[in-house]
């Protein structure tokens, strides 16, 4: 029987789209978090996840991941028990966290990279797809998701830990504004 962690760290499909040649996944291996911030339209950082969030990314040869982001003040149950937390309790711990897993398409002539969310502790997540640039360079995976109504572009920033080597993005392949 598997164990939870190996469960947990199913992996993440990464099919290539045209624009790169590789065999197996460019992003396997374990990232650490890095950042996880809100570009502003007028070029401020909002802080979604705090000053210092948490995180890990794992990614299998085959291109399953499994994404989980913890913001840098997780505040525990005063109940002590997960069914007595309070309305409060429940939204900090819903809002300062964004766990999901699926499997990942790289497009390396666009620079995007598609995730296919399978399931997601948001379930509204749970089997759409989305789309982000990313810029690869030296170890770091920095991706970014179209900007809000309010004009804001969450930005994340993963540095891998173990694993292979990603494809390099092309000339000006950067998040989508600069971070």
């Amino acid at each position: 029987m598997l164990g939870v962690k190996t469960m947990r760290c199913a992996a993440f499909v990464v099919a290539v789209l045209p624009g790169a040649a590789q065999a197996g996944s460019p992003w396997a291996g374990i990232w650490n978090l890095q950042a996880a911030y809100d570009l502003k339209a007028d070029g401020g950082h909002g802080a979604p996840y705090g000053q210092a969030p948490q995180g890990r990314m794992m990614v299998d040869d085959d291109g399953r991941y499994m994404i989980e982001i913890y913001g840098d003040t997780p505040l525990p149950f005063t109940a002590g028990v997960k069914a007595r937390g309070t309305a409060d309790e429940f939204r900090a711990a819903v809002m300062g966290s964004s766990v999901h897993y699926g499997r990942i398409e790289t497009d390396t002539a666009t620079c995007t990279l598609v995730f296919h969310i399978e399931r997601a502790a948001y379930p509204n997540w749970n089997g759409i797809a989305q789309t982000r640039r990313y810029s690869y360079d030296d170890s770091v995976l920095s991706y970014s998701q179209p900007p809000a109504v309010d004009g804001s572009a969450p930005v994340t920033v993963w540095k891998r830990l173990t694993g292979g080597s990603a494809p390099s993005p092309r000339s000006g392949c950067l998040p989508s504004r600069d971070h």
